[in-house]
């Protein structure tokens, strides 16, 4: 399974999603979002989430949407279910932490999770990823983790 967490308006989804139908392979591919837009989004469209199905309407036989906040999705996945988790949803200290914990011990043995963030605030953080054995060392500014679950 490939989870996409933040999808604004779907140009990533779009993106991934053809490289699933391109694969041939059998992989689920969600989208978790509120479409609503993040703290730091000053003018969100009013159809955010009308534009995200247009934009992804060609792979939108391998997607499923999940229309929720980011941490109260990742409680509809099982430990370890993911094989893929991209995260880029809230761009704010708190919500990169409280995506970092809810998300990566989803991630199976094997997976990859990726973090594209931009922190604004805080001053970095280690983050203990529950269950994992993982620490994750988050810095204010830093973006583009990449941490393989060993």
């Amino acid at each position: 399974m490939f989870v996409e967490v933040g999808s604004w308006k779907g140009r990533s989804a779009a993106f991934m999603g053809v490289e699933i139908l391109n694969s041939g392979k059998n992989i689920d591919f969600v989208c978790v979002d509120h479409w609503r837009g993040s703290k730091e989004h000053k003018d969100v469209p009013k159809d955010l989430f009308e534009q995200f199905l247009t934009n992804t309407k060609p792979i939108s036989k391998v997607l499923r949407t999940i229309r929720a906040k980011s941490t109260k999705a990742a409680k509809q996945f099982a430990d370890r279910e993911c094989t893929f988790v991209f995260i880029d949803s809230g761009h704010d200290f708190e919500d990169v932490i409280s995506d970092i914990r809810a998300w990566f011990p989803k991630v199976k043995v094997g997976g990859i999770g990726v973090l594209v963030e931009v922190l604004v605030g805080g001053t970095g953080v280690k983050v203990e990823v529950g269950g994992t054995g993982v620490v994750l060392k988050v810095k204010v500014g830093g973006t583009g983790e990449l941490v393989k679950v060993n």
